[in-house]
């Protein structure tokens, strides 16, 4: 069907920003203006639009404006309890909550490896999403 079809282009978009995110990432130490660069524990780098990152409460709270942490004036978000994997999940997350939270009607499934559900759900308690 259709919706089988969008959602399969959908995510072969995800895939390909992120891999190149990750190529951007490690080029250019500078993060480009309305991006931010989360790194995991196990080094990978990944940009990430700051409209999509901020469906994370706490990666809003880091990067706003009125906060003091060094992530605002930076925009690199280090996350040493977490491994890329899963920080990749979170921010192919990211993107659907943002192209599917006014079209509930139409969302697909957003679906994950089972065996990563619990370290998931931690992440994204931490993440608050």
């Amino acid at each position: 069907s259709s919706r089988v079809l969008w959602t399969l282009a959908v995510t072969q978009l995800v895939r390909l920003f992120v891999s190149t995110a990750r190529e951007m990432s490690t080029t250019e130490n500078k993060v480009p203006e309305g991006y931010v660069k989360i790194i995991s524990k196990d080094g990978f780098e990944y940009l990430c639009s700051k409209d999509c990152a901020i469906v994370s409460k706490t990666i809003r709270n880091m990067i706003s404006g009125e906060s003091t942490f060094r992530e605002t004036e930076e925009r690199t978000i280090t996350l040493p309890d977490w491994d890329g994997h899963l920080i990749e999940t979170a921010i192919k997350y990211f993107h659907y909550k943002v192209r599917y939270d006014h079209e509930p009607e139409t969302r697909p499934e957003f679906k994950i490896d089972p065996e990563m559900g619990l370290q998931l759900m931690m992440l994204s308690n931490y993440l608050d999403c």
